[in-house]
């Protein structure tokens, strides 16, 4: 017999169970769902289920299987990026984004460069990288300046200005645009 805290009997004991989720089931199908979100909310240990998506949430944005492990998942990476010239000649450049070493990322800009006398000018870890050259200074390719920046047009920026305080006396241009590795 289910009894209410003030002793009044709510429902007449009954002989068969499933009498019982014929007469209400609406509220048997809310006691189950109900228990299921108390269930997956269980297995997202720090976190939420989200019923409409399927999915775990963190309060830090991470999303995630019910159950799944998520010491991995808020391990948040470093990418890295780099840009070469081609210091010998002046004939071109490579770049290189969102690699998960500093070494592989600078292999890749070197590689993208193609050329024998390439060189790494600038290396960078989860922001984003730009180089520039004096405009007016011909034979002079060595003279390739490298800058970082929150954006690649803030990249940019200071790639112009870290060229313009070498060589005030001429124009200073982008020599490879601002490209990007953020971090996860």
């Amino acid at each position: 017999m289910f009894v209410a805290s003030f002793g009044q009997k709510l429902l007449a004991p009954t002989s068969n169970k499933s009498d019982l989720m014929m007469k209400f089931p609406f509220i048997s199908l809310l006691l189950y769902l109900i228990n299921l979100s108390c269930f997956a909310d269980s297995l997202c240990d720090d976190g939420y289920f989200n019923a409409e998506l399927g999915i775990c949430q963190s309060g830090g944005g991470a999303n995630y299987y019910p159950g799944q492990d998520t010491l991995k998942q808020h391990q948040p990476r470093d990418y890295y990026g780099a840009i070469a010239a081609d210091l010998l000649n002046g004939n071109g450049g490579g770049h290189s984004d969102n690699y998960q070493t500093l070494q592989n990322a600078e292999a890749g800009a070197l590689e993208s460069c193609n050329r024998s006398g390439c060189k790494i000018i600038i290396s960078y870890k989860n922001t984003c990288g730009a180089t520039s050259v004096p405009l007016y200074k011909p034979g002079r390719p060595e003279l390739v300046y490298g800058a970082i920046g929150a954006t690649p047009d803030a990249a940019n920026r200071n790639a112009i200005a870290a060229c313009q305080t070498e060589n005030p006396e001429v124009q200073c241009v982008i020599w490879s645009k601002g490209k990007c590795s953020y971090r996860e």
